[in-house]
């Protein structure tokens, strides 16, 4: 998965682009790329807010989106069955929430 080569990558923000790319990718994949799509994320962007020339507001205001989007595929996954999809994408946005320091969780984050 071509997730993998940009892992090793420096980034200076996670733009609205590049939320939409994820979105899109991750919604694209088959379950057996879901399922590691989490984990290739987290491990381009879990240090970010050390970066010196990260812009972290735009990072975390794209992160929001990226889990705000999710959610309402999850939804979507839920109401056509599709379990194990939601339930990847349930760990997607734990992974998201993760980065985001959010913790104890209340409301889109943590939908089960």
């Amino acid at each position: 998965m071509a997730f993998e080569a940009l892992s090793n990558k420096r980034y200076d923000a996670l733009t609205p682009e590049m939320e939409i790319a994820t979105y899109n990718a991750y919604k694209n994949a088959k379950n057996n790329d879901k399922q590691y799509f989490s984990d290739w994320f987290s491990r381009i962007w879990i240090d970010f807010r050390n970066i010196e020339d990260m812009d972290i507001q735009l990072t975390e205001e794209s992160l929001k989106k990226l889990r705000e989007d999710l959610n309402t595929l999850k939804r979507d996954y839920k109401e056509q069955k599709k379990n194990i999809a939601a339930k990847h994408t349930q760990r997607f946005i734990d992974e998201i929430d993760k980065l985001l320091e959010v913790e104890g969780a209340e409301g889109e984050g943590n939908e089960e």
